[in-house]
């Protein structure tokens, strides 16, 4: 039931994100959502899941808004490994590592998606402003903050719901 409750919100985000938001704000006024998603999926999902949503997402951005397909399942299948594989039985309360985390992790995966788009087609140009990726990760990171109680919240509820609905069994007592 989660899995499936989180793949309608990462598909939601990605008609979000590529159809409504651009005509009501400029592009670079707009956080990436189906990152932050993916973000998520990397610190509360387990591998399987998190891993089939977002494949599942860059999927659906894939098909959406991608010239070249193919790009957008690799890429998020990339940051998600890369993110559970640095947050997999951290000591440090995830608190403190998971905004860090996705305003680094959204610099690294601009860089190398550029870089991926710019070997793949020579006609791709890339746009090497390092202030416009500071700004990217910044609302990246801001935007994280609500999607992340939101997110959080969710996925606790499910959880809650999810054992309300199976109380542990109980063996019967032996009679002596």
């Amino acid at each position: 039931m989660q899995v499936v409750l989180f793949w309608l919100i990462g598909g939601f985000l990605v008609v979000l994100q590529t159809a409504l938001l651009p005509y009501f704000f400029p592009t670079t006024f707009t956080p990436d959502f189906v990152f932050i998603f993916v973000a998520f999926c990397a610190y509360r999902f387990s591998w399987i899941s998190g891993a089939v949503l977002s494949f599942v997402s860059g999927w659906m951005m894939d098909v959406v808004t991608a010239v070249h397909l193919g790009f957008y399942p690799l890429e998020f299948l990339v940051v998600f490994s890369a993110l559970k594989l640095l947050t997999v039985n951290s000591p440090v309360k995830a608190v403190v590592y998971q905004l860090p985390l996705v305003g680094i992790g959204y610099v690294c995966w601009r860089v190398c998606s550029s870089v991926l788009r710019s070997l793949s087609y020579p006609e791709y140009f890339i746009d090497w402003s390092s202030q416009q990726l500071l700004y990217g990760s910044i609302l990246a990171m801001a935007a994280a903050i609500p999607c992340f109680a939101f997110y959080g919240s969710l996925y606790n509820w499910l959880e809650k719901v999810k054992t309300s609905q199976n109380p542990p069994r109980r063996r019967p007592r032996k009679l002596v």
